[in-house]
């Protein structure tokens, strides 16, 4: 009952993208109030550490605590620096550089918007992340509209229990999610040039976004060879944009670091479902945690539903193959771990099945849409004041 009248709420809002920007431009701003109030100013979105981060040598603007920080911390040396060539500089070390300077958008970005406004890096990261999303909404409202649902629910395909994380500890996911939504809706519009340059833009902000054009592109290859037509193919290599300019730009950073980015990520996937059966059902208790364990069933269930209603859904034949490839390596992880781990490792999966079911009308799908808008809410109160 409470999942119909939630819906029938969602209903009576118009159905175009800009309500979808008005939800996450809200949302938003309320998480980042309650965030500034709780840890501070923008420079506390870093999350530095005194293990990479010299407190006597980096900008002053850091606020550097005790331990090894984040991955944001990396993002903001790249944002001092775009294309770096040492492992050390500006007072902050690399852990992986190679791994680190593959995703180099969103911090390019930022570099702009530094040079362009009188704001410090801490800043122009935030502000970078905020106007993706809100950017995001409205091509995310665009889509669902498209594949028959409430456009309303853009918002939650840019605002989920993924981003926000990301959102508050200056990571790449937002840019590069919101740029391959856009790039989606686009390419189903048939403007396929542009959904190629978008795609290429999201694969170098983050490399996982190459699971999305690689879908499409793999359903668009299959399309033209039964059809027998050398046309057909002109939209699917389109699509080798991205692929090549990733290709390209791995080969430059291994001229630079002497490393492929690529391989200093593959200790992370291991057999599909070994890892993560093994962190659900965790007989020492070591990953325990009642919020973690809440959401790993959720993800779990998510992932579930939405292959069973894959079938029936109104995406087109690419987007079920991306969703296939970005769910294969979801389960393929070597565990879910930590909130902040693997909620940001599953992102395309996450964002991909909340596709599949805000426009399914299936009782189940509308409920755990629902739920999942929860647990969206609630990991974003969570993270308003964890550091």
């Amino acid at each position: 009952m409470r999942s119909r009248t939630f819906a029938s709420m969602c209903a009576r809002l118009p159905n175009n993208p800009w309500t979808a920007v008005a939800l996450a431009a809200v949302l938003v701003t309320a998480f980042l109030a309650l965030r500034l109030a709780m840890v501070g100013g923008p420079e506390s979105f870093v999350v530095a550490g005194d293990q990479y981060v010299d407190a006597v040598t980096a900008p002053g603007e850091l606020v550097v605590m005790k331990g090894s920080g984040y991955d944001g911390q990396f993002v903001y040396r790249m944002a001092l620096e775009p294309l770096p060539r040492t492992q050390t500089g500006h007072g902050i070390t690399f852990d992986s550089p190679p791994y680190r300077a593959q995703r180099v958008v969103t911090p390019a970005l930022a570099w702009v918007v530094v040079r362009l406004t009188p704001f410090e890096e801490a800043l122009s990261l935030l502000l970078v992340n905020v106007l993706a999303l809100i950017v995001g909404a409205y091509f995310a409202g665009r889509l669902v509209r498209r594949l028959g649902g409430h456009a309303a629910w853009g918002a939650l395909l840019v605002l989920s229990f993924a981003t926000v994380i990301p959102l508050a500890r200056d990571l790449t996911e937002p840019v590069a999610w919101a740029v391959t939504l856009a790039g989606v809706e686009l390419w189903l519009a048939g403007r396929r040039p542009w959904a190629a340059v978008l795609f290429t833009v999201a694969v170098l902000a983050r490399e996982t976004s190459l699971l999305v054009p690689a879908g499409l592109g793999i359903w668009a290859a299959i399309v033209a060879l039964r059809s027998r037509d050398r046309r057909a193919l002109l939209p699917p290599a389109w699509l080798l944009m991205p692929l090549l300019v990733e290709v390209g730009w791995q080969l430059y950073l291994r001229s630079v670091w002497g490393e492929l980015p690529v391989r200093t990520g593959k200790e992370n996937v291991g057999t599909p479902f070994v890892g993560v059966l093994r962190t659900l059902f965790d007989v020492d208790g070591a990953m325990a945690h009642p919020v973690w364990e809440a959401e790993r069933l959720a993800v779990l269930a998510l992932l579930v539903w939405a292959a069973l209603r894959l079938r029936r859904s109104t995406l087109s034949g690419g987007l079920r193959v991306a969703w296939g490839l970005a769910a294969l390596l979801a389960l393929s992880l070597g565990g879910w771990t930590y909130d902040v781990q693997f909620l940001r490792a599953i992102n395309e999966a996450i964002g991909l099945s909340l596709l599949v079911l805000v426009v399914d009308r299936a009782l189940l799908s509308r409920m755990i849409v629902a739920g999942a808008g929860l647990l969206s809410l609630y990991v974003g109160w969570q993270y308003t004041a964890v550091v």
